[in-house]
Formats: structure tokens, C-alpha cells, sequence
């Protein structure tokens, strides 16, 4: 995944959507401040039909059916240069509520090894694991109005500098106080050929 600091990151995402399953990834995180590391689902606005849908199974939504909700997400990421640890979150129709979705999770060395992270959703229930081990779930019933994410979403991963003047507000909490060229200067003597800079 390409990131520079004027370009932004890079994001790649599934061309189909999934609605409910186990969703597993092994991922090797950036580990830089300034850097967030991402794997997330993200829902859009689809017309609903009545039976479920299987991962990456091409279905096509049409009316009639109610129309589901915006930007329903799952995240796991990680978001500063810690690399013993890791954040899942979630959001509801893009309310952040008060930002009170979220937990972090011990992890280590997530810049220098592979490790198993998964997102098991159903209608009632999300969990998240990490090399198989659940460290997190929650109901759908003991929400607030039982807001939970619910729509068709895209599995997607990326890279992208919160440092940086286009970074979303809000997003300062990720660059550890650090400017821009420090966390590229970490790799510019990179041999990983997991590191490409653009």
C-alpha cells in the first residue's frame, strides 16, 4: 500500500458487500506515528432484501425493501506508533455517540510479525478476535435503541497519514506529536518489501 505525505494512503476495498459472517485478516501493522493502519467494514446506503447475504457472494439489492442505514462500521485499528496494541470500534449510521464505542486491545510487536485479527458479526452480536482468541463482544440488545451496525458493507484496508493538513478533524490523536517527515524518515532504509513509498 503506497503512502506519502501529500498523496494521502491508500485504501483497498472488496467490490462485493458482506452482511453478517467472520471476517479474517493477518496483518503486519505500519507501527510509525502519524500512520493509521486500518482493516474495517463500511457500510453505504443499499435497499434491503430479506435473506442474508454470504461474504463476498455477489447479490444484487434492488427495491422493493426498506432502505438500510449510512456508514455502519467495524474497525480494527491501529493508530499510533504503539505496537503492542490495538483499537476495535464501532459506529452506528456514522453517530459516534461520545466516542464511547471503542476498546483497546494488547498485541505484540504488530510491526514485525503477522497476526490473525477477525470480526465475527451477526443480527445480534459483535465480537472481535485476535489469533483466534475473542477479546471483545457486544450486543445488539444492550445498545442505546439497540443502534448496532446493520448494512451491507465493504471489507476494506488501508494506510493514510492523520498528520497531515487533509486529515480529518479529529484525527491529531494519531500523530503522536510527531511531524510528518519522522514517521517517513522510519522508513526510507526500509528492506521490507511490504513498504512501498510513493
Amino acid at each position: 500500500l503506497t503512502l506519502t505525505e501529500n498523496g494521502g494512503g491508500t485504501k483497498v476495498s472488496t467490490t462485493r458487500n458482506v452482511l453478517y459472517g467472520t471476517i479474517s485478516a493477518s496483518i503486519k501493522t505500519v507501527g510509525a506515528a502519524g500512520v493509521v493502519t486500518a482493516f474495517i467494514t463500511m457500510g453505504k446506503v443499499f435497499f434491503l432484501s430479506l435473506w442474508p447475504l454470504v461474504m463476498f457472494e455477489a447479490v444484487e439489492l434492488t427495491p422493493p425493501g426498506p432502505v438500510s442505514g449510512v456508514k455502519d462500521e467495524i474497525d480494527i485499528e491501529w493508530t499510533t506508533s504503539n505496537t503492542s496494541s490495538w483499537d476495535s470500534n464501532w459506529f452506528w449510521e456514522g453517530d459516534v455517540g461520545n466516542y464511547d464505542h471503542g476498546a483497546t486491545h494488547r498485541a505484540a510487536n504488530t510491526d514485525e510479525q503477522y497476526h490473525v485479527y477477525t470480526i465475527d458479526w451477526s443480527p445480534s452480536e459483535l465480537s472481535w478476535a485476535l489469533d483466534g482468541k475473542t477479546v471483545r463482544t457486544i450486543q445488539k440488545a444492550k445498545q442505546t435503541d439497540q443502534r448496532f451496525p446493520q448494512t451491507p458493507s465493504r471489507v476494506q484496508f488501508s494506510v493514510w497519514p492523520a498528520g497531515i493538513s487533509s486529515s480529518p478533524q479529529g484525527v491529531s490523536f494519531a500523530s503522536g506529536g510527531k511531524r510528518w517527515v519522522s514517521a517517513l524518515e522510519e522508513f526510507t532504509d526500509s528492506t521490507d518489501p511490504d513498504v512501498v513509498l510513493g
